[in-house]
């Protein structure tokens, strides 16, 4: 079986953004081309001059707009700012997130998070990161923010992102560009480059609301799913050995050296049949050290076989 529902507990999911305060796009711009014969090179990506080859200095920047950075960016960005200043830390938290949240780079060791709403499909959705060094309202280091606008591009699921001090103004990558708009599109890094790897379509890494699950495990409906499935199989004699795993089994990574196997019935197509696996570190049961579980559940998810 390689499906299993994991029994850990999870208390709902967070909403993670991350915008890369390194160079993302920024880096590239302005780098001039290849020089030709005693010629000058070709622009770079809207950028000042760039280096040529023999030929002498490269040409100035090309026609290509910068996806972040721009005026009408931190025009918006500033609009954003306004509509947050004083409502940051009035607004909702995450139910699973609230008070202080164990961060990672590209943000603060330590984060609170809020949100305007609980639906992030809505026009004018917004959720914030507030980054800090330490648990310490002091050691704030940058708000980072992501605002649905409906319409706005589609390539990014219509998100806009932007990364302030704590004063308001906008953080910049090393070449000075504020990090205000699309950060990171085209690229593996920056904001844009971050969430489109998430799970789901809608950017979010996770999600704490009854209306889109963003991410396909950790929702408040699995929590309350898996609740019920550990009361269910506490009733010892519903389940017996399946045949042929009686007793004692090798095991292997993910789980224990050893396992034992129990389940509710024979037909494992059955609308909620459950398979056990108890996992052990040695032939022993002191050395418990986690039960898997599967359920099959019909209509629950045709790609994974509804387990």
């Amino acid at each position: 079986m390689t499906a299993k529902i994991l029994m850990t507990a999870l208390l709902g999911s967070v909403l993670l953004f991350g915008c890369d305060d390194g160079d993302s796009d920024g880096a590239d711009m302005g780098a001039g081309g290849t020089a030709g014969e005693g010629g000058a090179g070709e622009g770079g990506m809207g950028g000042t001059a760039g280096m040529g080859g023999e030929g002498g200095m490269g040409g100035e920047g090309g026609g290509m707009v910068p996806p972040f950075g721009q005026a009408d960016d931190i025009e918006m960005a500033n609009a954003v700012w306004a509509e947050i200043a004083d409502h940051q830390q009035n607004w909702p938290q995450p139910a699973a997130k609230a008070g202080w949240v164990e961060g990672a780079m590209p943000h603060g060791g330590f984060q609170q998070l809020y949100q305007n709403g609980t639906d992030p499909a809505a026009d004018g959705y917004i959720v914030l990161k507030r980054n800090y060094g330490m648990q310490s309202e002091d050691a704030l280091g940058a708000i980072t923010v992501m605002k649905k606008i409906d319409g706005y591009d589609a390539e990014t699921g219509d998100w806009f992102f932007a990364k302030y001090l704590p004063d308001g103004t906008l953080d910049m990558n090393p070449d000075g560009v504020p990090l205000a708009g699309r950060v990171g599109k085209g690229t593996n890094g920056g904001c844009v480059g971050c969430h489109s790897g998430a799970a789901g379509d809608d950017f979010l890494q996770s999600f704490d609301g009854p209306e889109i699950p963003s991410v396909p495990m950790g929702r408040p409906w699995d929590i309350e799913t898996a609740t019920a499935i550990w009361a269910e199989i506490q009733v010892a004699e519903n389940f017996g050995e399946p045949t042929g795993f009686e007793g004692w089994q090798m095991g292997n990574m993910p789980h224990g050296a050893f396992q034992q196997y129990a389940e509710n019935g024979a037909d494992f197509n059955e609308d909620g049949y459950i398979m056990i696996k108890r996992n052990y570190g040695m032939e022993d049961e002191d050395a418990l050290g986690a039960l898997t579980v599967m359920k099959k559940m019909a209509g629950f998810d045709s790609d994974i076989e509804d387990w």
